[in-house]
């Protein structure tokens, strides 16, 4: 994908005055990277609803996330912070998929990297 594809679309998002009606239309999350950061920003997008899609080269990484955010949500709900009905809407949310209105890009910069999982 060259940058040009995306120009367009960012010319367009900097032409739009009210951020918080753009941010509004945001239905669906890509977090790429399923390492530390990337699982909190999964966690925290799934617990307001937000559809979200976790991507990384590593199926094992993907596992680990997975885990660590369930036991985050039980952490959660021990603390009554949120009830286990919360954690199972959050969980219901994430998933894996191809489409996405945001994508958040939690690798260091790794470039290869970052395309080699966009290619996919």
């Amino acid at each position: 994908m060259s940058t040009t594809t995306l120009e367009p679309t960012l010319e367009k998002a900097m032409k739009i005055e009210d951020t918080a009606s753009y941010a509004n239309n945001i239905k669906n999350v890509t977090v790429i990277g399923a390492g530390t950061m990337g699982n909190g920003i999964c966690h925290v997008f799934a617990q307001c609803g937000y559809k979200v899609s976790m991507m990384d080269v590593s199926q094992d990484a993907m596992n680990r996330a997975l885990a660590t955010i369930a036991k985050n949500f039980d952490r959660q709900i021990a603390k009554q912070s949120i009830t286990e009905a919360d954690k199972e809407k959050a969980e219901r949310v994430l998933q894996k998929s191809e489409a996405a209105c945001l994508i958040s890009n939690s690798i260091k910069s790794k470039v290869m990297m970052n395309m080699e999982i966009l290619v996919k």
